[in-house]
């Protein structure tokens, strides 16, 4: 037996292979047809749940005033649709009445054009039977009573164009409240000459609403949810979404700029909660993320006052916590995040805001400081040589080279320990002046102790550094009672200065 068509369509595996889809998104085919019905002002749905069987009355009736131009498309799957080349309406293939039909024990469409109508015993077509305007499609649909309030809650989620009063079930549907409005250029679906349905980039409106109570936020295609979007908003986007066969999701590509857009707007009505979200988190390692989106995100995550982890300035980490700002370590933020907040100068690092004094450059190339020679010395600077040579002996029991220097770094002394092990002194004769080194000792017991701490540890906030410093203390005093003899020759080397 031969047929003029080279392949048939199995109405029950469709049913089958859509039903995950749900009762409600399968209506709302029908309303969002009729929204895109040129001069629509009026949509009307109604529904019943028959009592005692699996089915509920549907009709959709439209007032458009030219109807079905073509009739056919309400029975041809895949038709050439006159809205797949108008990325601003919703349908594509002709596939909305098609897919109520998969579920409906019989159905009726009059417009127009004419009727055709749908039973058991297959189509008829009724080209005198005629309406003055618009379109109406009944139908009784397979639908239990969990289905009937899923529909009903579906239908109550949709966005209405704000031109067309939409009514079901007696009760005008109410606009969702909307937060924000922004142009966006996002992939879409277009025909080409051909009538070739093509992915292309193209810029269009994007609204966000908020979601009504227990509602959770979806990704909308021209008032219509497409599929659940990570965040705190209904998306809808006013052109065609490219969409998989079913309908049902996005690339995850798509999904992240319309995350990133979403933010650039939002992000101060955000909390330091929000910022934790996954969709955050895209949006922020995104290079599309404005500057002031990125800023404000690290402000409410880590708070004004925060730098970043300086690993070549362990101490600066340390005074960022002492002067009660956030230290960020690598791990917090990914890469593109990192390059994102350096970009906007959201960041600075605890090296660069709290810097740990450097007395010499770490670049080789730098000019190295004046050392004076035994000549140049002042016998001031000779006392001060020997008292310090030992006492660090004789308080913490380590040898000390003791060595006088002139240059413009910013530091008085410093301290550390050489590659023997032993320890390095040096007083910075410019900054101290002249007059400093003709004092004697005992005005010198203050920065004395304070660098020999630094040959335990460099950071002045290390436990171990305060230890050092009692300890030395400690020393001093035990010294100037046992070894007072000692001391007092130093103090009048001084007086004789």
């Amino acid at each position: 037996m031969k047929s003029s068509q080279m392949f048939d369509v199995d109405r029950e595996g469709l049913r089958k292979l859509l039903e995950r889809r749900g009762k409600g998104a399968i209506v709302a085919e029908l309303i969002s047809n009729a929204w895109d019905e040129p001069g629509v002002t009026r949509v009307t749905v109604k529904l019943a749940k028959l009592s005692g069987r699996p089915l509920a009355k549907l009709i959709v009736e439209d007032d458009s005033p030219n109807g079905f131009v073509d009739l056919s498309h309400a029975w041809t799957l895949f038709a050439e649709s006159v809205k797949k080349g108008n990325p601003d309406q919703r349908g594509r293939f002709n596939l909305g009445e098609k897919l109520v039909l998969a579920f409906c024990q019989d159905a009726s469409i009059a417009t127009t054009t004419g009727t055709v109508t749908f039973n058991g015993n297959g189509r008829q077509h009724f080209p005198r039977r005629k309406r003055t305007r618009g379109s109406v499609f009944e139908a009784h649909i397979r639908m239990n009573q969990e289905e009937y309030y899923e529909v009903e809650d579906f239908v109550g989620r949709l966005i209405v164009p704000d031109e067309i009063k939409t009514i079901f079930n007696g009760q005008t549907l109410v606009r969702k409240m909307l937060v924000d409005t922004f142009d966006a250029t996002l992939q879409t679906e277009v025909a080409d000459d051909e009538g070739v349905l093509r992915r292309t980039t193209r810029a269009t409106t994007v609204r966000l609403f908020v979601p009504g109570e227990n509602e959770t936020p979806h990704l909308y295609e021209l008032g219509v949810p497409v599929v659940e979007f990570d965040g705190k908003y209904h998306v809808d986007v006013g052109q065609k979404v490219p969409l998989n066969m079913e309908r049902d999701n996005v690339t995850p590509a798509y999904a992240r700029k319309l995350h990133t857009y979403t933010f650039n707007r939002v992000f101060d009505e955000l909390d330091g909660e929000d910022m934790n979200e996954a969709w955050v988190a895209e949006a922020t390692a995104d290079p599309e993320v404005a500057d002031e989106a990125i800023t404000a995100y690290a402000d409410k995550r880590f708070g004004e006052e925060r730098v970043s982890y300086d690993p070549s300035d362990p101490e600066a980490n340390q005074n960022a916590y002492a002067h009660g700002s956030t230290v960020v370590t690598g791990s917090q933020l990914g890469k593109s995040q990192w390059d994102n907040l350096k970009r906007a100068g959201g960041i600075e690092s605890a090296g660069t805001k709290f810097p740990t004094p450097k007395p010499y450059s770490d670049d080789p190339n730098a000019k190295p400081a004046n050392i004076l020679t035994e000549a140049q010395m002042t016998d001031g600077m000779k006392l001060i040589r020997d008292y310090a040579k030992w006492v660090a002996e004789e308080a913490i029991g380590i040898e000390v080279e003791v060595a006088f220097v002139k240059t413009k770094n910013d530091f008085a002394a410093c301290c550390g320990r050489t590659f023997e092990g032993c320890a390095s002194l040096d007083f910075n004769v410019q900054r101290l002046g002249q007059k400093w080194f003709q004092q004697g000792i005992t005005a010198i017991d203050d920065l004395l102790i304070h660098e020999l701490g630094h040959y335990f540890t460099k950071s002045h906030l290390d436990p171990a550094y305060h230890k050092a410093l009692t300890r030395i203390g400690a020393a001093l005093k035990r010294l100037a009672v046992d070894e007072s003899r000692k001391m007092r020759r130093f103090i009048q080397r001084g007086e004789e200065l």
